[in-house]
């Protein structure tokens, strides 16, 4: 019998920075060869697609709300039910908080074993208040406990969560020094065709002489966003000199506000694009990375960054 590696993610990719990334270390290849079937299943996303099948696995789209939606995610928990009925997967691998919610709950209602694999990027529960944070650390706390392995992506992670007790003192593991699975080094390479580039974007934005400060990422509140644009006009405004280059999109589940995101429009220090199948070679333009994230680990793009 053929076995079944089953990978699942959640939410809009369209909104984070390069979705065309996904399999960076080839691993599809790797499982392939000993004699997997590969799946993945993810909201909708045609760049998704195309790198899934690039890989040589199989996509399925499943809509997943990021935010707490109790009817939408009756049905994705039902449609859930189904797909795992339909792969019988041997391997599971979850990552973020709705996915791995909703297809833990599927594979018990499935009754079948399947050795489920949590990718713990953070603890979402650290930013909410009140009641939601509670139901929150409660999810959490269930996806850690039915989970047969847990990868914590930082050391520093793994301590606060098991802190936190959302999980077990014995239960969890970092692989090597942390990160979920680590980037394709020759795409980040700083290579003739990158500097080029990074040579044309700052003559056409007028960057000769300007410190550039860079994030990538989804714009919203969690990642710090407000409090990076508060530093960065500190900096400014004590030496000049600088500009901030921000590569994302807004993300509904966790939207800045209006007035802030026309303040980041207006601001003529502040260079905003939307999402880009190449963000490597806007590593390439800043001089300084920066992750303000409230609740991440080790984020692959600090990876990137450092390429």
């Amino acid at each position: 019998k053929q076995k079944t590696a089953y990978e699942i993610a959640s939410g809009d990719w369209s909104s984070d920075v390069c979705s065309s990334d996904l399999f960076p270390s080839h691993d599809r290849l790797y499982f392939t060869d000993k004699s997997f079937e590969v799946v993945f299943c993810s909201s909708y996303n045609a760049n998704v697609e195309l790198a899934v099948n690039a890989e040589g696995a199989t996509f399925c789209f499943l809509e997943m709300e990021r935010e707490i939606n109790l009817g939408r995610d009756i049905v994705s928990l039902t449609k859930a039910v189904g797909l795992l009925k339909k792969y019988s997967p041997d391997v599971l691998n979850v990552s973020t908080p709705k996915a791995s919610l909703v297809f833990g709950l599927a594979a018990l209602i499935v009754r079948k074993k399947i050795f489920v694999i949590h990718i713990l990027r953070g603890l979402r529960s650290d930013t909410l208040h009140g009641w939601k944070r509670l139901l929150v650390s409660f999810t959490e706390i269930l996806m850690c406990f039915s989970a047969d392995y847990v990868v914590a992506i930082s050391p520093s992670l793994l301590q606060h969560a098991r802190k936190r007790r959302i999980l077990g003192q014995n239960k969890g593991q970092v692989l090597g020094y942390g990160s979920s699975n680590g980037v394709n080094l020759k795409r980040f390479d700083l290579n003739g065709e990158k500097k080029l580039f990074a040579s044309d974007f700052k003559r056409i934005h007028k960057l000769s002489s300007e410190v550039v400060f860079g994030y990538f990422g989804r714009l919203v509140n969690d990642k710090g966003i407000r409090e990076l644009y508060s530093a960065f006009s500190r900096v400014r405004n004590s030496r000049g000199g600088v500009k901030l280059l921000l590569v994302g999109s807004i993300d509904e589940s966790d939207r800045i506000d209006d007035i802030f995101a026309s303040q980041l429009l207006n601001d003529s220090d502040v260079l905003w694009l939307d999402y880009s199948d190449n963000v490597e070679f806007y590593y390439s333009v800043i001089d300084v990375f920066i992750l303000y994230s409230y609740r991440e680990g080790f984020g692959n793009v600090v990876i990137e960054a450092v390429s």
